[in-house]
This record gives C-alpha cells, structure tokens and sequence, in this order.
C-alpha cells in the first residue's frame, strides 16, 4: 500500500524538472539566405534571398527569390518574384505551409504586389495596390500574417516620414488601409500580430536634434490605435536598429535591445517583457560584458522567451594565443519572471561563421533554428576546393532530463528501503 505513493513522488519529480535546451546539429545549404518566417504546422520554413547590397534600391535588376525548407533542411522549391524589387521584398508564412509575399513592384515605386502560395509552390492569387495618391514612393517595411490568415502589409515613405498599413483578408482583398505619423521622421523595425488580430509596432522617431526615441504602437484590428508608449530603457544606438519584438500566445509583449557600456559599445542584451496594456511585467539583463551581441527573441510554446546572440570572444580575450572564436548562445527566459531556465551555445573554433541573421521558433516541437552564414573556404589562389559561402540552419532542441530506467529502479528499490526502515523505526518509537 505504501510502495505507489513513493513512486509517484519519483514520478512527478522527474517530470517537473526543467528541460534544457540543447545543440542538435548544422546543416549548410548552398546560396546566402535569411528571413527565416513562421515555421508551419509541418516543420517547414521559408527563406529570402537577401538584398545584395542593403538599403540600395537604384540598380539594382535583381529580382527576390525565396526557398522553401523542410525539418531536415531539404529544399522543397524556390521561386523568384519578378514583379517585385529585391530588397523591398518581405515575406511570412501562415499556419497550414502556405506563403505571402509582399514587395514594391519593380517598375514603381509607389506600388505593392503580394501574392499567397501554398505549400507545393502554386500561386493561390497576385494583388495589387497603389499609393500614387500620396505623391511619394513607398518600400514594404513588413508583412505579418495573423491566426485569422490575414495579412497586414506595412509600406514605408521613402523619406521616412511617415507609413502606411493595409490588411488584407485571406483571399488578397483590401480591408482598409490607414496612415500614421505623418510629417514625423519615422524609423520602422519590427512588427507582430498576436491572437486577439492586434497589431504591434516598434520603431523610432528621429527629431530635429537627431536625437531618436524608441516608439511601441498597438492598433486594433480596423487599424485604430489602442495605444502607443516611449520607454526610455529601450533607447537604441545612433546607427543601430538591433531591437527584436515578439508576442506570446495571450498578447504579452517582449522586447530586446543591446543595453550599451558607455554609449557606444554593446555589453549586455536588455529584455523587457510587458502585458497587454504595456506595463512592465519584468525586465532583466543577459550576456556578458562587452562580448555579446543580440540577433533574436522568440517566444516557446510555453511562452518562455528565448533571446538568440552571439559572444565573440576575440574582443575581449586576455590570452593572445587563443584563437578567436564565436559562439551562438540561446538563453532561454521563464515567462513569469524572467529568470533563466537554461543556456545553450555553439562554439566556433574555426572562425567559420561570418553572423547570425535571425532564427525560428518550431512550436510543433520547441526547436530553435538559427539562421547564418558560414564564411567562404579559400584553401590557396589557384585552389579548387576552395567552398564559397553558405547559409547555416542551426539547430536547438529542449532536451528532457530522463533518467535511464535502470536507474530509475535503482533509486526506487533504495527508497522503498529507506521507507521500510522508516517505518520500522516509527514503530519502535511509538512502542517505546
């Protein structure tokens, strides 16, 4: 009668202790890639063709191409848009494998196209939409596709004074498009929908003195706003746009930001993570001094957070002798306090990874793929095993701390015994 309620104890202990986050492995894929969007519900994800030369929008004839991945980083297809202009093309994945793109047309600048495909590369339906009328030509700044599958397309003025969001409903019809900040010098970063079809903006606005401020913006879904908010301790670099946003499954919102030593220098990653009404729930620092850099947050499917970064040690090395190396560090951030849960990292030895994009976040399974790209291999002059640049997809998977069933007998046989004993002596006592 006693030996279950110990074995349970056993039992619900193993199963409550926290899950660590471990490296699975890296696989290269030719081409330099990196947008990664959504993964689906199939494991899948889709990557972009990044622009040959950032910001630069004049000659360039280019056209965009993304490339679709499954889990075991096999390419399933590519396509190339070519009504659309590389570098003001943006793209995001729904929930069932399907895909949306939207970028300024390549023939002008103050027109969009989005088209939907779905998983097997057919093109579902090509849109459309002008904004001669604001006698300024425009650029996609994001594209963001909600639980409702529609999508939210976010179109900046080339003067960076002011922007424009559209939603469009599942079958590519416009629902409204509204304006916002007009006249203002408006940066745009990052953007999220969460499940009640809410939308959130981060940015900054630059003012006469060139000194910016770091914006947080909440629309409703008919793009009215609910709210918008400055917070100090999200203050950026002059010449940086480093800060990551993300929503969990009940409208939360974290932020991440390099927190700077002395002004100029990154030394930490600052997360903040707010409620629905951006109050601060709690905020906390990671990384170490003058060696970390932030890439990315996601968000789990227990709404942890976890902050993607690298450490390059080579800044701040003692010992001149050790080479130079980076790692990839994931911290992974318990969603009620901020505490951390558990850290895992990548080290490399080699000097082969030229950066980090960005990464995804595999719901399905709680996987972490982060995105990169490794550096060219130039062996000699005339060399022909010389290996040009590839696109890293690293993977991080939780990894549960089970014990081996031996094991498990052993610590059960030994406390059953210390049980028996216990009661034995119980029982002598109480004779006594």
């Amino acid at each position: 009668m006693h030996h279950g309620f110990p074995l349970f104890i056993l039992i619900l202990g193993l199963q409550c202790a926290s899950a660590d986050f471990k490296y699975q492995q890296t696989i290269l894929i030719d081409g330099n890639w990196t947008a990664a969007t959504r993964i689906d519900t199939g494991g899948s994800m889709t990557l972009l063709a990044p622009p040959p030369i950032e910001n630069d929008l004049a000659n360039n004839d280019a056209s965009p191409e993304i490339i679709r991945i499954n889990p075991l980083g096999g390419v399933e297809w590519k396509r190339i848009f070519s009504n659309m202009a590389l570098g003001a093309t943006k793209v995001d994945a729904g929930w069932h494998g399907e895909v949306y793109a939207a970028g300024t047309t390549a023939l002008f600048n103050s027109s969009i196209a989005l088209m939907k495909i779905d998983g097997y590369n057919n093109e579902q339906w090509l849109r459309s939409k002008s904004f001669l009328f604001t006698n300024h030509t425009i650029q996609v700044a994001f594209i963001n596709i909600d639980p409702a599958g529609s999508c939210w397309v976010t179109t900046q003025r080339t003067d960076g004074e002011g922007y424009f969001l559209t939603r469009f409903n599942t079958q590519g019809i416009e629902l409204w498009t509204r304006s916002y900040a007009e006249g203002q010098n408006i940066q745009l970063i990052e953007s999220a929908t969460d499940k009640a079809l809410n939308y959130v903006l981060a940015g900054r606005i630059v003012d006469e003195t060139g000194t910016s401020q770091t914006f947080l913006t909440k629309l409703d879904q008919n793009g009215q706003l609910v709210w918008t908010t400055q917070k100090e301790e999200l203050k950026l670099f002059v010449n940086t746009t480093k800060l990551r946003l993300e929503v969990d499954s009940v409208g939360n919102i974290a932020v991440a930001v390099p927190r700077p030593d002395n002004g100029t220098h990154e030394s930490s990653i600052f997360i903040i993570k707010m409620d629905v009404n951006a109050s601060e729930i709690w905020s906390v620092e990671v990384g170490t001094k003058g060696t970390d850099t932030l890439f990315d947050i996601l968000v789990d499917s227990n709404d942890h957070i976890v902050v993607v970064g690298l450490t390059d040690v080579a800044k701040n090395k003692v010992i001149v002798d050790i080479p130079p190396y980076i790692d990839v560090i994931l911290w992974q951030l318990n969603s009620d306090n901020g505490d951390i849960i558990s850290i895992a990292y990548v080290r490399d030895p080699y000097n082969e990874l030229e950066g980090v994009y960005n990464a995804a976040m595999d719901t399905n399974r709680d996987a972490v793929w982060v995105i990169g790209m490794r550096r060219p291999k130039i062996y000699s002059v005339d060399s022909q095993e010389d290996e040009p640049a590839k696109t890293f997809l690293m993977e991080f998977t939780y990894a549960d701390p089970e014990l081996p069933l031996d094991m498990v007998k052993t610590i059960y046989h030994i406390f059953i015994s210390l049980f028996a004993v216990g009661l034995v002596v119980v029982g002598i006592l109480t004779t006594v």
